[in-house]
């Protein structure tokens, strides 16, 4: 193929292993793209953005980069505006997204909308901003604590590995404002936030691991209903939360191990009640 200055082509289905190309350089212009695509390692909260991939928009060669400013990328309820430059010489690129996903499932938040800004580079680190919007969640124990729409915005920090920490992380909501730092490293989620409840007045949480199984401590330093210093330590089993808390009384210190579950309403199972000496629950001595 001697000679060949341009080759146009239109490709049905087309796969190949990662590799390399010593002594040619291949310069690909993508006039449109449908194409489906798999995405592995998603949680599946995160699948329905593995979806059916739709690609558009122009690369042009400058200056000795390949450059595009005006790409577009969508994918089921995800829609992105794309920035991308690439040095051949050096492997040097960059890509800058700005999106939005449009009635994304989120677990415990209902049908919520997603605006994010991300600015790319080689081992796909970098930094950008996210905001997320549950304006209807639904109805639940964690609706009543909030009182309804809730708003969380932060930072992102883009780390290798796809891991991700979150500085500058608020949650506004009509009964409960919170802030902090959060993170995702290695399949695990990591939390540190303070915030104030109109129910509950000031709380910390603090904890992390794998999703499914979090572990939590929650502080209440006055919630009221005669309970001061609450030490609420949470760990989630399954679709239920396991419960060890304690607490000052005006009757004394109390001590309680109990399962939480919190759909399709709010459900405590005591299996132990200890107050000023006094044991009580399933199984408890007298």
């Amino acid at each position: 193929m001697t000679g060949v200055e341009a080759i146009h082509a239109r490709f049905q289905t087309y796969a190949y292993d990662m590799h390399a190309h010593d002594d040619e350089w291949l310069v690909g212009v993508t006039h449109e793209c449908d194409h489906p695509a798999g995405v592995r390692g998603l949680p599946p909260a995160l699948a329905p953005l593995a979806g059916r991939w739709q690609a558009s928009g122009a690369l042009v060669w400058r200056n000795r980069q390949l450059q595009g400013s005006e790409l577009a990328l969508k994918s089921g309820p995800l829609g992105s505006r794309l920035g991308f430059s690439w040095v051949p010489a050096t492997g040097a690129w960059a890509v800058r997204a700005v999106g939005d996903v449009r009635g994304w499932a989120v677990p415990l938040l209902g049908s919520s909308d997603i605006g994010f800004t991300a600015d790319l580079k080689p081992g796909l680190v970098g930094h950008g901003d996210i905001r997320l919007v549950a304006a209807r969640p639904p109805a639940g124990a964690l609706t009543r604590l909030t009182g309804g729409g809730i708003t969380v915005s932060g930072r992102l920090d883009l780390k290798p590995g796809l891991d991700v920490g979150i500085s500058g992380l608020a949650l506004a909501s009509p009964q409960l404002m919170a802030g902090g730092t959060a993170g995702w490293q290695g399949g695990r989620l990591a939390l540190a936030i303070t915030g104030r409840s109109r129910d509950l007045g000031a709380f910390r949480i603090d904890g992390g691991g794998p999703l499914a199984a979090l572990a939590l401590a929650v502080r209440l330093p006055a919630p009221g209903y005669g309970l001061g210093d609450v030490l609420a330590r949470l760990t989630r089993d399954g679709a239920r939360w396991q419960l060890a808390a304690t607490a000052d009384t005006p009757a004394g210190p109390a001590d309680l191990a109990a399962a939480i579950g919190l759909d399709p309403v709010l459900r405590l199972d005591v299996g132990r009640l200890a107050l000023a000496g006094l044991n009580g629950g399933r199984g408890a001595a007298p």
